[in-house]
């Protein structure tokens, strides 16, 4: 998501409502361990172009490379990232990668880039938060790019409940909040499902709750169709940035808020089974649903340093341990005063 200055954060933020402070849940199952933080030099460039807005990061197991999507509204690109391990956890970049069309040319579409998976060796998911740019809107959908030249395959369509201001008939009576749509997207392999959460609640949402919930919802990758949705509670002034999956309905979920100087992260494992399935209902009507349940694994107040926007998470498995390396990224706005960050941390169960 881009972040503007000061005066919008406080503003944009203003919708949260009164939701529980997860922090007082019961701990995690998970330990976690900080190792390292890189910073990427900020006058960096690649092809002729500043290497920014780092929004959402993957692990790509056929090319054992990481890749790192930049939300620039132009010259839509993303990095290759080779992992280094010795003498302690840092990022190489390697190359600047256009997206492109299906004839192979630079794409051209508007679309604000967030995150993106890797399906398989020939297909990577991108996701599209979308957002009302004065007389001109950007849809939330979801992209299909094949492999290994980043060139578009489709986009989805996607339910009424998440159309982007000025699309179609949207009103703002139904839809989601301009810049706030899919910023999350998970992958479950064994279900064939791609999850997607939208950064905060749908404007039909704010109307008929008084907590704060965003929809995370699981779409079947043959049909493209919607086929679960469970209501996530986000923690006050908090916006939901990237998830990943665990294990059937459970994942990792990282959110960030901004007080209008700094900003700050927390990380949950997040469990939505016996959570209610919405997935039919563009609003919320009854009083009362089963909501994720989640737990804090992690807090940035608990580093002795700040961090930035910490848009982008991802896993790699380590050798010869029961450890994970996780990896959160931050996004920089292709602002001088902020920063390209990659925090890492070991993970175990």
């Amino acid at each position: 998501m881009k972040l503007f200055f000061i005066s919008f954060f406080l503003i944009s933020y203003s919708f949260v409502s009164k939701a529980s402070d997860p922090r007082q849940q019961d701990s995690s199952k998970w330990s976690i361990e900080f190792k390292k933080e890189q910073i990427i030099d900020k006058n960096l460039t690649l092809k002729g172009l500043p290497v920014g807005g780092l929004s959402g990061l993957a692990y790509d197991s056929s090319t054992h490379l990481f890749y790192a999507l930049s939300d620039a509204k132009k010259n839509h690109r993303l990095y290759s990232l080779k992992l280094k391990k010795q003498p302690d956890y840092h990022f190489e970049i390697l190359d600047s990668l256009l997206l492109k069309e299906p004839d192979k040319t630079p794409l051209k579409r508007n679309m604000d880039p967030e995150e993106l998976v890797f399906y398989n060796k020939d297909r990577v998911f991108i996701s599209s938060e979308g957002q009302q740019v004065y007389k001109e809107h950007e849809p939330t959908q979801i992209f299909s790019f094949n492999l290994p030249d980043f060139n578009l395959k489709e986009a989805w369509d996607v339910p009424e409940m998440f159309w982007t201001p000025g699309q179609k008939t949207q009103d703002k009576e139904i839809g989601q909040q301009s810049n706030k749509g899919f910023e999350a997207l998970a992958l479950d392999k064994k279900s064939n499902t791609l999850w997607a959460g939208t950064e905060a609640p749908l404007y039909q949402d704010l109307r008929t709750r008084n907590q704060a919930l965003i929809r995370l919802s699981e779409f079947d990758i043959k049909s493209k169709k919607l086929a679960s949705q469970f209501l996530y509670p986000i923690s006050e002034g908090f916006g939901l940035t990237a998830m990943l999956f665990l294990q059937t309905q459970e994942f990792l979920t990282l959110e960030r808020k901004f007080d209008g100087v700094f900003f700050t992260v927390a990380l949950f494992e997040t469990n939505c089974k016996g959570a209610d399935d919405v997935k039919h209902q563009i609003t919320l009507r009854k009083k009362s649903y089963k909501f994720c349940s989640k737990k804090q694994l992690w807090h940035s107040k608990s580093l002795d340093f700040l961090v930035d926007n910490l848009e982008g998470m991802a896993f790699f498995d380590l050798d010869s341990s029961d450890k994970k390396l996780l990896i959160l990224m931050s996004d920089n706005n292709f602002k001088i005063f902020q920063k390209n960050q990659f925090l890492f941390f070991e993970i175990s169960q």
